[in-house]
């Protein structure tokens, strides 16, 4: 038990439990990096956990899950964690079917089982986690836990991508620029890519980066290419760096500097953010 919390009132309870809910599907407070979500939460909840989540709430259990996983209040313990993932995810928790997949995919808690990552991929990605979707595709890409098929990986990319998850939106412009389950498509490429570019994501930026630099589904502009290239370089991707390097030899000084002039602040920041895997997404990497 959390020492020093009380219960809310049920109706703030309630409007709280459906906006975890709404947050869970975002893919925001997904396995294994939910530490700061979750001691919010928890501070906004005034809730016992413990108690909750052996009262059978689901949500206090995968939330009791996730503070084992990050070792918060108490000794770190993926053990415990997929204990209580366990139990919420039968419960039909999304978030928590999610990252009971991810669990048995790596092995965390339990020993490692493609087959049932794959059945909870597909149970949270059925009920409509971006998240799920996401991983259950990587796993029809790579044929682990299912029979390799790169169009049902498409489809659930897509799903994902619909929803705005990023990974998922530049996994799918991969597929479109190869013609990997989808009709090779250069203009879907670029679409896709743009929009997981523009919420940060590195990996993207490199992605459209590289198609402005080629002219490919995008007009050629070697500025605006030179422009997601540096994006994406303060994002962490290390692939962008050696586009920058070599895209710079063809481009003049002010051409650079229009470049740098274009990313805002703001950018650079999200970029940073965005550079590595979203809590609890583990995909693809199809190019």
């Amino acid at each position: 038990m959390i020492s020093g919390v009380r219960p809310r009132p049920a109706e703030q309870y309630q409007a709280s439990r459906a906006r975890q809910r709404r947050e869970a599907l975002s893919g925001r407070i997904l396995y294994p990096a939910a530490r700061f979500a979750v001691e919010a939460d928890l501070h906004i909840h005034q809730l016992p956990a413990a108690v909750a989540a052996q009262a059978g709430d689901d949500e206090a259990q995968f939330y009791l899950g996730a503070l084992h996983s990050a070792g918060v209040g108490r000794t770190r313990s993926d053990a415990e964690a997929f204990r209580w993932f366990s139990r919420a995810a039968e419960q039909g928790f999304e978030a928590a079917q999610n990252n009971l997949g991810s669990m048995y995919e790596y092995g965390h808690g339990v020993a490692t089982n493609l087959n049932e990552a794959a059945r909870w991929y597909r149970a949270s990605a059925e009920h409509g986690n971006p998240v799920g979707q996401c991983n259950l595709a990587s796993l029809y890409f790579l044929g682990n836990g299912v029979k390799q098929d790169y169009s049902e990986a498409a489809r659930w990319f897509r799903a994902a991508a619909d929803q705005g998850f990023a990974p998922a939106q530049d996994n799918l412009a991969s597929m479109y620029g190869s013609g990997t389950g989808v009709s090779r498509d250069l203009f879907e490429a670029a679409k896709w890519a743009r929009r997981a570019a523009e919420q940060g994501y590195a990996r993207a930026q490199t992605d459209l980066g590289y198609l402005y630099e080629e002219g490919r589904g995008v007009p050629l502009d070697y500025v605006s290419a030179y422009m997601w290239y540096e994006s994406a370089s303060a994002g962490g991707d290390e692939r962008s760096r050696a586009r920058m390097k070599e895209l710079s030899r063809r481009m003049t000084k002010r051409q650079i500097a229009e470049a740098t002039s274009r990313i805002p602040g703001s950018d650079r920041q999200s970029a940073s953010r965005a550079s590595n895997p979203l809590p609890g997404a583990s995909f693809v990497e199809p190019h």
